[in-house]
């Protein structure tokens, strides 16, 4: 079917297309329609996001699942990290900032953790339960 096509015919097909390309309007958006929705809901609150994302899966189902995979939420945590990335992450991190974290985070209320001055007190003073990291 295509044998008696001519290059000119071929050269001018190519060259409608290419003018149509260049024809085409400027995004509005730098982002995707996913990543843009997705910034949004960040920056709302966990009651609006989750109100937002509900109505996304009445509407849209396989849109709100591209929106929630561009969103990082702290929920999410464990389905995005592979449990060796765990070790990696806490390796990154300052030895007393990472026992500061880790202290803040099993306080009681009303009770303030006191700031360790070296890393070998920190380490001694790390709840049992975080002295050794197991995976999720």
């Amino acid at each position: 079917m295509t044998n008696h096509v001519t290059p000119q015919a071929t050269s001018r097909i190519g060259q409608s297309l290419l003018a149509q390309l260049d024809n085409l309007p400027d995004r509005a958006f730098a982002l995707s329609p996913e990543e843009h929705v997705g910034s949004i809901l960040t920056a709302t609150t966990q009651a609006l996001r989750d109100d937002v994302l509900d109505g996304l899966d009445e509407s849209d189902p396989a849109f709100a699942h591209r929106v929630r995979q561009v969103m990082f939420a702290f929920k999410d945590i464990h389905k995005r990290l592979h449990p060796s990335d765990i070790s990696q992450i806490t390796r990154s991190i300052n030895t007393i900032e990472l026992a500061t974290a880790l202290a803040y985070a099993q306080k009681k209320p009303g009770q303030t953790p006191r700031q360790p001055s070296s890393s070998k007190i920190c380490l001694a003073e790390w709840p049992r339960t975080y002295r050794t990291i197991s995976p999720i």
